[in-house]
This record gives structure tokens, sequence and C-alpha cells, in this order.
């Protein structure tokens, strides 16, 4: 950072991050007419004028609360340098951290069916208003828009390409920095099928994205991106797993494609109380084609239903 005396600075603010300056210099220039005619001399070769490095104070250090705040001095002419070394002390034991998101999936996870995990995988938005009477839907990102389905696929599509590309300025990572709205989104959801009648095996699952969620909420806010996105696919993994666990042996002992074909029956087969195959009992029902023909009569559409049913249940 530079800016000359006469400059007002925009002191620089980093979350529960700890600063020691290691140092800050200026160049100084001889600018002399002596200086200027010795380097005009040799009408053959450029010379620049003399100059040596000066230490200067550069930047004051604030601390509060574990909270960093570096703002510059009033001698840092252009061109200036401070180095810095930073830490964040509550990542320290980041191996920790890592290896308590990685815990507990056999038991959150491993004892779900194929209808939870087409909640916690899927659901399109149709399907998500139908299970919580019409009150919520699939999130909504700020500056970006609704996800595909509001389970762990419609976080997984959009978080695929910011890890490809490294993109941390992607509206999501924007919006974990700014609060923690997404976590209590997913807590949330889940916690609330869990009370639900035929789900109460997500009561497992529904504790381990809070505990795992309420750890990361002390690291400093720019490491929550990276740490939801952890967290996202850790739990998208073991349903995965789960889901091809639960078919038959050609699937399980197949190759990945065929596996991701497999879960598709997953994604399309779910609990929708406006679309029972039963008149007078909820049962799971396929929906004939999503999203527009996810809830209500048209999700049992016969025709689309039956093409569909030989390559998703029979054969899986």
């Amino acid at each position: 950072m530079a800016t000359s005396k006469y400059e007002s600075s925009i002191p620089i603010h980093l979350a529960g991050t700890k600063v020691r300056q290691l140092g800050a210099w200026t160049l100084e220039v001889d600018q002399s007419e002596k200086a200027k005619q010795e380097a005009l001399a040799d009408d053959k070769f450029l010379q620049g004028l003399p100059a040596r490095t000066r230490n200067i104070k550069g930047v004051s250090i604030s601390t509060d609360n574990g909270n960093t705040t570096i703002s510059l001095d009033d001698f840092f002419p252009p061109g200036s340098i401070a180095l810095f070394e930073t830490w964040v002390p509550s990542a320290e034991h980041s191996a920790g951290l890592n290896n308590f998101i990685a815990s507990g999936t056999e038991d959150a996870f491993g004892e779900l069916d194929l209808i939870d995990l087409n909640f916690v995988l899927y659901r399109c938005d149709a399907e998500e208003r139908a299970s919580s009477g019409g009150q919520d839907g699939v999130y909504t990102i700020p500056g970006y828009g609704p996800l595909v389905y509001a389970g762990l696929q419609g976080w997984c599509s959009v978080l695929e390409p910011i890890v490809r590309e490294n993109n941390l300025g992607h509206p999501l990572c924007n919006h974990l920095r700014d609060g923690g709205w997404a976590l209590d989104f997913i807590i949330n959801r889940t916690e609330r099928i869990s009370k639900q009648e035929g789900y109460s095996r997500l009561n497992k699952t529904a504790h381990w994205f809070k505990e795992r969620f309420d750890a990361v909420r002390e690291v400093p806010s720019f490491l929550l991106p990276h740490y939801f996105a952890m967290i996202i696919q850790v739990a998208y993994e073991a349903a995965f797993r789960r889901g091809v666990a639960l078919f038959s042996s050609n699937i399980t002992n197949g190759q990945s494609f065929l596996q991701e074909l497999a879960m598709v029956s997953v994604q399309m087969t779910g609990y929708v109380s406006s679309a029972s195959l039963w008149p007078n009992k909820p049962v799971p029902s396929l929906a004939a084609g999503l999203p527009h023909f996810s809830v209500e009569w048209a999700r049992c559409w016969g025709r689309d239903v039956f093409i569909a049913l030989r390559g998703l249940f029979l054969c899986t």
C-alpha cells in the first residue's frame, strides 16, 4: 500500500488476524543538480540517479478483540513498501478442524434410505415448497440467483467452478463472508424435515450439520467460503456413497458413470404431499419431469413415468 503524506489513507481491517510488521522502507533518490549533471555526463549510456533505501515507521498496528487494524503513518511516500507477517489464531489447529468436519459421516448418513437422500441431495423449488407448506423454496444467493436444488446438489453445482477456478470473488463467497444465512438455511431445513413423519432418520443428519457449521462460525469470515465448501463436499460424498450402496450389485460394482445415472432415480423420487400414488395415504412418487412435472397431478403423468420406470427402477 502506498500514499503520500498529504493523502488520506483507508485503514485495513483484518478480522481474527494477528499482524507483526517485519519492516517498512522508502526509496530516497538524490535529485540534486550535481547528481542530475553526472547522470547526463555520459552521452552513450542512460544513467540513473543515485538512490538508497531508508527505514521508516511505515504503519501503526492496533488490535481489538482479536481483530487487527493497520493504518498508514503520516510519512509513507509513493513507492514505499511495508512487509507483514500475519496469522489466524483460530485456524492454528486447522488440521483438527478439518478432521472434525470429515468425521461422523457414517453415523449421520449411513442409515438414510433413498427417499431421505432425495431430500438431502435434491428437491427443486416446487418440491421444496410443497414440503414446507409453500413457505420455503430453494436458496437464493444475492447477486447470483436461486439454486437449482434445495439440497446438496444445488450447492455443489455452484461451488464446483468456484473451487476449480479459485474464484473467491463469486457472489456465493461474498455472501458467506457477509453472514451465516446459508449455514442457517441448511441446518433449519434439515431440522424441520426431521420432525415430519417418515423422516426421523434425518435427526442425526441435522445434528451433524449443526455441529460442523457451528464449529466454523468461530473462524474469521474470510475463511468461511473454504470451510463451507469443505462441509458441503464431505456431506455430498457421504450421501452419494450411501445412495449407491442401496442399489443392486450391478450398480454398486459398476463404473462411476453408471452410478451417477442410477442416482437420477433418487433425484426423481420423493414424498410430495400433493402427488401421492395412493389416494388415502402419502407414499413416494416418481416425478414425470423436473421442474415442470414435479407436484400435483402433473407429477404422476402416466406416459412419462412409465417410459422412465424401467431405467430408473427396474435396472437399479
